[in-house]
Parts: structure tokens; C-alpha cells; sequence
């Protein structure tokens, strides 16, 4: 099950955690945690593009997998925010669309 490649479906994961980052106080231990959420969710858009590019079933299946880990470890990392207070300005909004990628991604681990 290929990820739905069109730019469009793309935009979000590319910039949501930029845009997310850019918004963060810039206090230390805020800075440094977000640094963290910054790499794992550039490093999930990165994979999900990949994943587009694929030649085998077993190479979009690996960048799948590394991308929801890394979905994984993004939410992590948003959830450390949110719940130290240091990210009040982060919406639930925001919260329910990083919490549907990662549920997403791991679908298609399961039905790949």
C-alpha cells in the first residue's frame, strides 16, 4: 500500500514541524527538546518522500517502518513538550494530526 504521493499530501509533514519549531519559546531545555521533535519530524518527511520513490515492495516497506518510528518518536517528543508546559502554544489540533500519522503509518506497516 503506497503512501498517497501528490505534493499537496506531502506539505504537511515537510513543514508542520518546522512551523511548529519556529513557534517554540526560546528558552534552553525548550530549545533543546524541540531541536529533538524538529529532527524526528523532518526525518519522517524525509522517509515518507522516500517511501514515494521506492524500486521493491521490501524498500518502501523498510522506509515505511523507519518512518513511523520516527512519527513515533516525533509524537514523543511533542507529548514531552506539551506535557512539561514548555509548548503551551501548541493546539489540540496539532496534538490529533501528529497522533493520525503515526496511526496511519503503522496501518500501512500492518497491511504492507
Amino acid at each position: 500500500m503506497k503512501p498517497d504521493c501528490r505534493r499537496s499530501e506531502r506539505r504537511p509533514l515537510q513543514f508542520g514541524s518546522l512551523k511548529a519549531f519556529a513557534r517554540l519559546p526560546k528558552e534552553e531545555a525548550v530549545r533543546v527538546i524541540g531541536g529533538q521533535f524538529l529532527r524526528s519530524g523532518t526525518c519522517l518527511a524525509a522517509n515518507y518522500r522516500a517511501a514515494c520513490r521506492v524500486r521493491s515492495a521490501a524498500d518502501f516497506l523498510s522506509k515505511i517502518i523507519v518512518g513511523a518510528e520516527k512519527a513515533d518518536e516525533t509524537l514523543f517528543w511533542f507529548e514531552l513538550l506539551v506535557e512539561a508546559e514548555l509548548a503551551k502554544e501548541f493546539s489540540a489540533a496539532a496534538d490529533e494530526r501528529v497522533r493520525r500519522i503515526v496511526k496511519d503509518l503503522f496501518r500501512i506497516t500492518r497491511n504492507s
